[in-house]
C-alpha cells in the first residue's frame, strides 16, 4: 500500500530513532553526521547540504533527537522572476519553546533574509528551482523541514507602436505607444531617433512612451523605443517617413480658418481631401491650434499613416486689415494661399438689436461701426496678396467670397457689396504669373444646416463642405500634380 508524505515522515522519524538507540547500545553515537534534508542533524560535526546543518557540533555521547516540530509545503510552490514570494510553515504543537533558523541551499550566487520564524520572504532573481530548508529546535530536539520553489521567467512587457509615420520636413511629429508592464513591474523607457544618411539627430521630446520631434530634411528616419522591467527590454522601431512637399499652402483667416469651441475647422477635412488626391504637400503658417486647443490636438486622428499638419494662419475675431498687419513672416515660401477673410468685418459693420434690458417689449439698437465698408475691406484683402506676392512673386491665390451666417448677422448691402468688390479685386489683381482665382463658398452653403447654434462657424457639416470646395480649386490649379486624377474630392 502506498504512503502518504505524513507516513512517510513518521517512518522516517522511527527509524533515526532506532538507530541512535542500537547506537548507544553498542557504544557508539561519535564521528560525522551528514544528515538529510528531512531530518535534524544532532550530534557530531553537521555538514548538511549546501551550508550545513544546524545543531552541529562534537559529539559528547549524548543521543541526537529528532520531533515532529513543523509543517512545511510538501508540494514545490510557483514564483515569478522577480516577484516577492513567501513561504509559510505551520507549527505542529504552537511555538512558544521552538527556535527557527532558514538556509538557501541552492541555486548559488544569491542569499535570502533571516525570515520571520516560521515565513520566509524573498525575491527569487533567477530562473530556477530554489530549495529552502526551515531547521527547528524546542532545545531537546529538532527537525529540519525542505522546501522547494520554481521560479519561472517574469514575462516581458508588451509594446504596440504604430508601423509607420508620414510627416512633411520641418512638422513636428509625435509617436505614442501602448506599453503595458508583464508582471505589474516597474518599466523605464528610452527613445533613440536614427535618421537617414548625412542627417543630424533631431532632439527629442520623450515622456515615456510618447515622443515628439521635427525631422528638418527628407529621408527615413527610425524611432525606436526601449522598455525595460528590470529583466527583459523589448525594442519597438518605428518608420517615419518624410516628404519634401510640392506645393506649401498656406491658409489665412479668422476664427472659420482657426477653428475651436470643439470644431475642427475645414482644415483637417481639406488634409484628408489633398492625401487622398496623391497631392504632395505642406500647410504652413505661425498657429498650430483651435482656439483654446479646442479641440485639443490628440482629436485630429492620423490618416492612412500621415500626422496632421497643423500649421495655419487663422485668428479668432480678426477682421481683414487685422490679419493684413500682422508683422509676422507668414508666407516666404508660399505657394498656394487660401484667404477666408471679411466675416468680422461684416458682422462689425452691422448694427445690433437687442432686447432692452429695462422693457423687454422694445428693442435697441447699437449701431456698427460704418468705418468697416465692404470696399475698405476689400482694399485690406488687397494688401494682404501684396505682401503674399511680396515673398513670392508666383504665389496662386485662392479668394473666398465668405460663406453666409444668419440673416441677422450681416448687413445684407454690405453682404452684396462685398461680394463684388471682390470679383473687382480678383480682376484687377491676376495675372499670368500670379493668378487670383475666386472661390465662392456660400454657393450651396446652407445657413441653416451648415452653421452652429451661433449662426456664424460652420458645423461639421460646414466643415466638410468648405473643404470639398477648397480641395477642388487646388485641383484647378496644380494640374497633373493631381495624382488620382479621377478623385473629384468626395
Amino acid at each position: 500500500m502506498p504512503m502518504n508524505s505524513q507516513t512517510t515522515r513518521w517512518a522516517r522519524r522511527a527509524a533515526s530513532l532506532l538507530f541512535s538507540l542500537l547506537l548507544v547500545a553498542c557504544g557508539g553515537g561519535g564521528g560525522n553526521d551528514t544528515g538529510n534534508e528531512g531530518d535534524f542533524a544532532g550530534g557530531g560535526n553537521g555538514s548538511g547540504s549546501n551550508g550545513g546543518s544546524v545543531g552541529g557540533g562534537s559529539s559528547s555521547g549524548s543521543t541526537p533527537r529528532t520531533a515532529d516540530l513543523v509543517r512545511c509545503p510538501d508540494n514545490p510552490l510557483q514564483a515569478v522572476q522577480g516577484t516577492v514570494v513567501t513561504v509559510t510553515c505551520q507549527p505542529v504543537n504552537g511555538t512558544s519553546d521552538l527556535t527557527f533558523g532558514w538556509q538557501l541551499l541552492s541555486p548559488a550566487g544569491e542569499t535570502i533574509p533571516a525570515g520571520n520564524g516560521l515565513s520566509l520572504t524573498f525575491t527569487p532573481q533567477q530562473v530556477t528551482t530554489y530549495q529552502l530548508r526551515l531547521t527547528a529546535s524546542n532545545g531537546v530536539a529538532g527537525e529540519a523541514e525542505k522546501v522547494t520553489v520554481h521560479v519561472s521567467a517574469n514575462p516581458a512587457p508588451t509594446v504596440d507602436c504604430p508601423a509607420r509615420r508620414i510627416v512633411v520636413e520641418d512638422n513636428s511629429v509625435r509617436i505614442s505607444c501602448a506599453v503595458q508592464a508583464g508582471d505589474g513591474d516597474t518599466l523605464t523607457y528610452d527613445w533613440a531617433v536614427t535618421p537617414p544618411p548625412g542627417v543630424s539627430a533631431p532632439s527629442l521630446n520623450e515622456s515615456d512612451a510618447d515622443v515628439t520631434f521635427t525631422p528638418t530634411e527628407a529621408g527615413v528616419y527610425t524611432a525606436t523605443l526601449t522598455v525595460s522591467d528590470g529583466f527583459n527590454r523589448v525594442k519597438e522601431p518605428v518608420q517615419v517617413q518624410v516628404d519634401a512637399p510640392t506645393y506649401r499652402i498656406v491658409m489665412i483667416g479668422d476664427s472659420i480658418t482657426q477653428g475651436g469651441h470643439g470644431f475642427k475647422s475645414y482644415r483637417y477635412e481639406l488634409w484628408k481631401k489633398l492625401i487622398d488626391a496623391g497631392l504632395s504637400f505642406d500647410f504652413i503658417g505661425s498657429q498650430h491650434q483651435a482656439k483654446d486647443d479646442d479641440p485639443p490636438l490628440a482629436a485630429y486622428a492620423d490618416y492612412q499613416g500621415h500626422v496632421f499638419d497643423t500649421d495655419h494662419e487663422g485668428y479668432w475675431g480678426r477682421r481683414a486689415d487685422q490679419v493684413a498687419n500682422k508683422s509676422f513672416d507668414f508666407s516666404a515660401t508660399a505657394d498656394i494661399a487660401l484667404i477666408h477673410l471679411g466675416t468680422n468685418d461684416g458682422i462689425q459693420y452691422t448694427d445690433r438689436s437687442v432686447p432692452d434690458p429695462d422693457d423687454p417689449s422694445q428693442t435697441k439698437i447699437f449701431p456698427g461701426d460704418k468705418s468697416e465698408t465692404a470696399q475698405s475691406t476689400a482694399t485690406d484683402v488687397a494688401r494682404l496678396i501684396d505682401r503674399l506676392r511680396a515673398h513670392n512673386p508666383s504665389v496662386t491665390i485662392l479668394l473666398a467670397k465668405i460663406i453666409p451666417t444668419r440673416p441677422t448677422m450681416i448687413d445684407s448691402e454690405w453682404w452684396d457689396g462685398y461680394r463684388a468688390e471682390l470679383d473687382s479685386l480678383a480682376a484687377a489683381k491676376n495675372t499670368a504669373a500670379s493668378p487670383v482665382v475666386i472661390v465662392d463658398q456660400a454657393d450651396g452653403f446652407d445657413a441653416n444646416a451648415d452653421l452652429q447654434g451661433d449662426g456664424v462657424h460652420p458645423n461639421e457639416r460646414g466643415e466638410a463642405r468648405m473643404a470639398k470646395v477648397w480641395c477642388l480649386a487646388i485641383k484647378g490649379v496644380v494640374g497633373s500634380d493631381w495624382i488620382n486624377q479621377g478623385y473629384n474630392c468626395e
